[in-house]
């Protein structure tokens, strides 16, 4: 967890954004300028005069095409022909000749007019859009020398942006490698002593299935509370708190809680065995621990078994064990004791029961 905040609009932003908003309008109007000053002048010469050459060169190809096949043909003919028919052959041949020559003057005067049209129809398009390149620069100086003085402010501000970028990535990388080498998990400030995923055991009319909850504990009131999705529970007052043995249920991490609203114990299994918490966190769980004098009750306990266990255990011995067991009515401790004498003996724990 990382508390992270979006960035204050400033003077600075502000500022940042003011420039960088004129000088897309400047280059947007430098394009547009281009556009029509220069390319779009060129564009009309290459359509209408160099078009028009192009369509004088096919004009010119297509008569003279047509007129040295008119040509052969009239070479070829035989001098026994009627003068009349010869004639009309010469009158073709004549035609045909002129047509050719027209359409070879009007190619080569539109090759002359294009060669000096592009002289100057496309030197003036560049020199104007030249014209407007120098009056941008020169109202850019003009602009640069009146701006000097934000121009020195905002690269101060880009100084201070970096130099906070800088310690703040430092300081980041620094909590990183803290939280990486901490032996226990990080957790945020939370009103709750303990919160976390368990899996529920719930009864089915075919079996048990575990379902996910949300659980929170609160220490100081011993409120526990359960929530599926949106659904919350109003909270529960925990009672106790036991581990489950790994031979006692086919799941791992588990352990029983009991509240003082219900009779019946609930089965709960956390996620992985994360348990990081203090000691007195773990006590907290579990009321008597929390009683004053109860460690040295247990120790006095423990010397007793071990005094009885010192020698041969008899009836008598078990009698007086279970007798201080009834009458101090600690479960907690009572475990412990069960589970020495289970140690020492290999008795099961349901003899001293």
């Amino acid at each position: 967890y990382i508390p992270f905040s979006l960035p204050v609009p400033s003077d600075s932003n502000f500022c940042k954004c003011s420039i960088l908003n004129r000088y897309a309008l400047c280059l947007t109007f430098q394009i547009q300028n281009a556009n029509d000053v220069l390319i779009a002048p060129l564009e009309k010469f290459r359509k209408e005069q160099i078009g028009a050459a192009k369509d004088g060169k096919k004009k010119f190809d297509k008569e003279s095409e047509k007129y040295y096949s008119i040509l052969e043909k009239h070479l070829n003919l035989s001098a026994k022909k009627k003068e009349s028919h010869l004639q009309d052959a010469d009158t073709q041949i004549d035609r045909e000749h002129q047509n050719f020559y027209e359409a070879s003057l009007e190619y080569v005067f539109k090759i002359q007019e294009v060669q000096e049209k592009k002289k100057f129809e496309f030197v003036e398009p560049l020199l104007a859009f030249l014209q407007g390149l120098f009056t941008f620069y020169h109202e850019g100086y003009e602009l640069a020398q009146e701006f000097a003085p934000y121009k020195q402010q905002l690269q101060f501000n880009l100084q201070n942006t970096r130099n906070n970028f800088e310690s703040t990535r430092q300081e980041v990388e620094r909590l990183m490698q803290r939280m990486k080498s901490a032996n226990q998990d990080y957790r945020p400030p939370s009103q709750w002593t303990m919160e976390g995923y368990l899996y529920v055991q719930e009864k089915r009319p075919l079996g048990f299935t575990w379902i996910k909850h949300y659980c929170t504990y609160d220490k100081g009131t011993k409120t526990f509370t359960m929530s599926i999705a949106e659904t919350k529970s109003g909270g529960k007052v925990l009672k106790s708190c036991i581990r489950r043995k790994t031979d006692s249920i086919d799941k791992r991490f588990c352990f029983d809680i009991e509240v003082f609203e219900r009779k019946r114990n609930s089965n709960l299994q956390i996620m992985y065995n994360n348990c990081t918490c203090s000691r007195d966190t773990r006590l907290s769980v579990c009321p008597h621990l929390d009683k004053p004098g109860f460690q040295d009750l247990v120790l006095t306990w423990y010397l007793l078994v071990q005094t009885c266990f010192s020698n041969k255990i008899n009836k008598f011995h078990m009698y007086c064990l279970k007798y201080v067991m009834f009458a101090c009515r600690q479960n907690v401790a009572s475990y412990f004791v069960k589970v020495f004498i289970h140690s020492r003996l290999g008795m099961k724990l349901e003899v001293l029961n």
